[in-house]
């Protein structure tokens, strides 16, 4: 009987199928519209056609209601968001179709990396951002179906035209979906299959939000984790010895040396690691920070504009918030992934070098230059994510604000510009 060949692809299924796996919040999610990698073709398709029919199909009703109510400044602005998100969501969807073969080599050098951990301290690092990162997927999903319920579940009533709700002697506004929408259907007669669609599309294009969030979060911190245990093991690997060393042994008898080359290696596989995350969401993440603009500027104004609207206020303040922490939360990530990556630079720097060969002080040399090439994620390669653009970027949205309320400030813009 001919025997198995088991693959890395088999090593990596069998990973992220162990209950006992940090990534199984991911492996649902992503499963749940078709792109964890490892699902068969027939389930992927199956669910991606249904993600499609309950999520992003709803932007066609959205634009023929945003075209029926163009003559109304009020409207138009409740349209926006919604349409804008829709655009996002396609955005998010679409690089994670494209970019499949890089999100499953992701996630096959994550599992090998687990792997070939060198050493329990190494195995102890990894696991602890892992479980960050697990932490951190629970409490996202939670906040980000809240706020889908939160939108969804607090619709917008209308007086000015009421219609009587299909079985019953109530009447409402049909503006109570939770956006506006041309389905081109009776209202009347297909009110609650409008509304049930209308409410499950916000929870699909949530879902398709948390996706590729939860893959890029997941990939950074392990990315991270890598980082951290390779600055243990270079300082531990000089932390002892005698200042009365020969300067040039013998090649073989360089125990150091040979330390040092492996984890040269190491350091080249995790910047490898790093600019593969960064090639696969940086396109996507240029989009997505445009998008993430255009929503915050409308639903800025709209928070104004409802300042006496209970209900009205806390739908688009939780919509703003939602949007406002997702883009925190990659240049976050982002800025641990810089902070780890210079970490190596100076641990190497640090160490007690005066205590190796020759030939081990030119390996160290070697990982402080690498370390001074920047590991980074951008967005489109022209803004690189990190805590100051994340300030800069809502500098610019504040700047949008005010010339939507039409307050234009010289200095503001100066500001933005220096």
């Amino acid at each position: 009987m001919a025997r198995r060949v088991i693959t890395n692809m088999d090593r990596a299924k069998a990973f992220y199928n162990d209950k006992s796996s940090h990534y199984i919040p991911h492996k649902i999610i992503l499963f749940a519209i078709g792109q964890w990698p490892y699902q068969s073709t027939v389930s992927s398709l199956f669910m991606l056609s249904l993600t499609i029919i309950l999520g992003p199909i709803v932007f066609v009703p959205q634009v023929i209601g945003l075209y029926e109510v163009r003559d109304k400044i009020s409207d138009i602005l409740e349209c926006l968001p919604p349409i804008i998100f829709d655009l996002l969501t396609m955005v998010k969807l679409s690089n994670l179709i494209i970019n499949r073969n890089k999100m499953k080599k992701l996630l096959t050098d994550l599992a090998d990396d687990w792997r070939n951990a060198g050493s329990m301290e190494e195995l102890r690092i990894i696991n602890r951002y892992a479980k960050f990162g697990k932490t951190f997927a629970f409490l996202y999903i939670i906040y980000i179906y809240l706020s889908s319920a939160a939108f969804s579940l607090l619709p917008r009533f209308s007086a000015s035209t009421l219609k009587r709700i299909p079985g019953t002697n109530k009447t409402i506004g049909i503006d109570m979906s939770p956006f506006i929408a041309d389905y081109k259907l009776d209202v009347e007669k297909y009110y609650h299959l409008i509304l049930c669609h209308s409410c499950t599309s916000i929870f699909v294009q949530s879902t398709i939000i948390l996706g590729p969030q939860l893959l890029f979060v997941a990939c950074i911190q392990h990315v991270c984790g890598m980082f951290d245990a390779l600055c243990h093991e270079l300082s531990e690997i000089m932390k002892n010895g005698d200042l009365d060393i020969n300067l040039n042994p013998k090649l073989r008898d360089d125990e150091v040396y040979k330390k040092l080359s492996e984890i040269i290696k190491k350091h080249n596989h995790i910047i490898r690691y790093s600019k593969l995350i960064e090639a696969s969401f940086t396109i996507s993440l240029l989009f997505q920070i445009t998008l993430n603009m255009l929503i915050l500027s409308v639903t800025a104004v709209q928070v104004l504009v409802y300042a006496n609207v209970p209900h009205e206020l806390f739908r688009s303040g939780s919509f703003s918030a939602a949007q406002i922490l997702h883009l925190f939360l990659e240049c976050w990530q982002a800025q641990q992934l810089i902070d780890s990556a210079n970490r190596v630079g100076h641990v190497a720097y640090t160490t007690h070098w005066y205590r190796v060969s020759l030939r081990s002080r030119k390996l160290l040399i070697s990982i402080m230059m690498r370390a001074n090439s920047p590991c980074q994620i951008t967005a489109g390669k022209i803004l690189t994510l990190s805590f100051p653009s994340f300030s800069k970027v809502r500098k610019i949205n504040t700047i949008l604000v005010k010339l939507s309320k039409g307050q234009y400030f010289n200095n503001d813009v100066i500001l933005i510009c220096q």
